[in-house]
């Protein structure tokens, strides 16, 4: 029998002058929201860069490329900058395959 996975979480850490917001586990409809949230939690406090690091993200559906894609639409429109980073896995392959991947700003990877 297998382990439960650990649960759903997303941990904001100020980077200097920007922030980073960290979802690790999977983003789906159950989770989508949380990190919405802290997304929306981040602009209105006022960070003019955000780097939605992906690296611990183990899934994402329809629902969280969508959040990636109106976030990066929506900091565009109110002149804000929105990065990601990603690994080689589920997140990248969604970004591939989906035909979305030269989309988003990359952050470098040494946070």
């Amino acid at each position: 029998m297998s382990a439960a996975p650990p649960p759903f979480r997303v941990d904001v850490r100020p980077q200097g002058g920007r922030v980073l917001v960290v979802p690790l586990g999977e983003i789906d409809l159950s989770t989508v929201d949380v990190v919405q949230a802290e997304l929306d939690g981040v602009r209105a406090a006022g960070w003019k860069t955000v780097v939605l690091d992906l690296r611990e993200v183990s899934f994402i559906d329809s629902r969280g490329l969508n959040l990636v894609l109106r976030t990066n639409q929506l900091f565009a429109q109110h002149g804000l900058e929105f990065a990601i980073i990603e690994d080689p896995g589920p997140v990248r392959r969604l970004l591939d395959i989906s035909g979305v991947s030269q989309a988003f700003r990359r952050a470098e990877r040494n946070f």
